[in-house]
């Protein structure tokens, strides 16, 4: 396995620039996610790394040698896609055995690799079956028993779960992790999924309009989020965000809107008195705003109590996801089915100011440090 480094990578087009100074280091034998909107580069990035995409300027190390004009062939790099690309005449043994083939093994090496391949991905019975004549998942486990036969020094992987069923997702997640587990290799995943993000990574990469905004392990990014994009696009449901005013009042420091005033933890501000009387935003979590009468509410270390009006209650089983409104103001929070919470009706909410985010109105930056 090996180390994959960029340095100020770029790649422009014509009429636009798809990747702007990436610099991004994958340790050898890490799981990283590179995490984002649909068009904000990391598909590109993944394909330059492949070498299926020139790099405009900037330094790509794979294992400490410049890659950049190695041919892909050569670079010890297996792909696998969101289509799967298994040749629909061959054999699964077949499609799994080709890039041996290609490479001029011995039948015995490709017959014992194969092997070990099959075994390794659970695909036994299903030999001399054609792609046609498998499921999804199966398809998926032949991509990546070909992509790892080869014994790659990095596995690429572009959204190779997005067309299968949730189901089936599940499933292949944790088989992908296992596999990682087993063998420890280099894995650069890409995908516009953040559960799938935070689920597999030793650390993610967020991505936007082709620039890296944040990179970190998946519950660093997740509870300490460097900017209002990372903060609404990491956690589902996403970041409840309000904008208002810090306000110093009687030794107390609170955030204002026209419908809520909400009062902060002294330990908040210790550091942090510049932010008074600044405009700012407000990102609190759903699971961090709690019902009265819940557990987790009594131990907020706060007793402020708002009003609110139910909007909608959509049950998730285990959850409910509780959209309520106070005045203008829009709230989706997270409960427990037996918090009671019946739309249309009002209740009382308590918000877990110690585990709020600031950031800044205008450029969107995190500003508050806790």
């Amino acid at each position: 396995m090996a180390q994959v480094r960029l340095e100020k990578v770029t790649k422009k087009y014509p009429k636009t620039e798809a990747v702007s100074d990436l610099d991004l280091i994958v340790e050898d034998s890490e799981f990283m996610t590179l995490v984002g909107p649909s068009g904000c580069g990391k598909s590109t990035t993944l394909r330059m790394i492949a070498g299926l995409e020139e790099i405009t300027s900037g330094s790509l190390y794979i294992d400490n040698i410049l890659a950049n004009e190695i041919p892909p062939k050569d670079r010890s790099i297996s792909m696998v896609f969101q289509s799967y690309a298994l040749f629909p005449h061959m054999t699964v043994s077949e499609n799994i055995g080709f890039g041996l083939k290609i490479k001029k093994k011995t039948r015995e090496y490709i017959l014992d690799r194969v092997r070990w391949a099959i075994d390794l991905f659970n695909l036994e019975g299903l030999e001399y079956r054609i792609p046609r004549d498998l499921s999804g998942g199966e398809r998926q486990r032949v991509a990546l028993a070909r992509a790892l036969v080869v014994e790659p020094k990095v596995l690429l992987l572009d959204e190779p779960l997005s067309n299968l069923d949730a189901r089936l997702r599940l499933k292949m997640r944790a088989e992908l992790k296992r596999i990682h587990k087993q063998l420890g290799a280099t894995i650069i995943y890409v995908t516009h999924d953040q559960v799938e993000a935070m689920s597999l990574s030793d650390r993610v990469a967020v991505m936007n309009d082709g620039r890296l905004v944040q990179v970190g392990k998946p519950l660093d990014v997740y509870n300490r989020p460097e900017s209002k994009f990372v903060g609404g696009f990491i956690g589902s449901p996403s970041m409840n965000f309000l904008d208002g005013t810090i306000i110093g009042r009687s030794n107390a420091v609170f955030f204002v809107t026209k419908d809520l005033e909400l009062e902060f933890p002294k330990e908040s501000f210790s550091n942090n008195f510049g932010t008074i009387d600044q405009e700012v935003v407000l990102g609190l979590r759903p699971e961090h705003i709690n019902d009265q009468g819940s557990t987790k509410a009594k131990t907020t270390g706060t007793t402020t109590a708002i009003d609110v009006v139910v909007d909608v209650v959509e049950p998730l089983g285990d959850r409910d996801i509780v959209t309520v409104t106070r005045g203008e103001t829009v709230l989706t929070l997270l409960f427990s089915p037996e918090s009671g919470a019946v739309p249309d009706r009002p209740m009382k909410v308590v918000f877990d100011m110690s585990k709020c985010h600031l950031f800044d109105k205008k450029t969107g930056v995190r500003i508050l440090k806790n």
